[in-house]
């Protein structure tokens, strides 16, 4: 009678390099499709994108400041507007937000996720126009002669800040 061939479990350590690899070729994807550099066009499609999640941010952090400031005048969120508040940082690709001096920042892209850059680009909310208007972040890069920071008009007290 001939010989039974001998049935081999697959190794968990096969699975975790399969698993591992998949997950760097979907980033490296990602990496590569994303362009890089965040675009003046596309950061102001991906806000009005999800301009009511922004909305909406404010309204939250107008009641409770996360930059954890204990002399902040606010309330506690319950658990469900806090889990609210991280679906909507999510759905808006808002990395941080604060309150800075009258302005609501939430920042879309930091130095980490800048390329060369290593800027930082918020969108910002305020009730007075701002010093430094500028036409298009993309010729703001351009130029190192300009200011440090500057602010691109969304309309309706929205800018896309820009520092460098």
């Amino acid at each position: 009678m001939g010989q039974q061939g001998i049935k081999k479990k697959p190794s968990v350590l096969r699975g975790f390099a399969i698993w591992g690899f998949a997950g760097v070729l979907v980033w490296v994807l990602f990496k590569i499709l994303s362009g890089g550099k965040a675009s003046d066009g596309r950061l102001v499609r991906e806000f009005q994108k999800h301009r009511a999640a922004f909305v909406e941010l404010k309204a939250m952090i107008a009641t409770n400041n996360p930059t954890g400031n204990p002399n902040a005048a606010a309330t506690v969120w319950s658990m469900q507007d806090y889990q609210k508040y991280l679906k909507l940082t999510q759905e808006a690709g808002v990395n941080q937000a604060y309150v800075e001096e009258e302005e609501y920042h939430f920042q879309v892209v930091g130095p980490e996720t800048a390329g060369n850059a290593k800027c930082r680009i918020a969108i910002v909310w305020r009730e007075s126009a701002p010093d430094r208007v500028i036409a298009n972040l993309d010729e703001f890069r351009k130029t190192s002669a300009q200011p440090e920071y500057a602010y691109r008009a969304l309309g309706e007290g929205w800018y896309l800040w820009i520092k460098k």
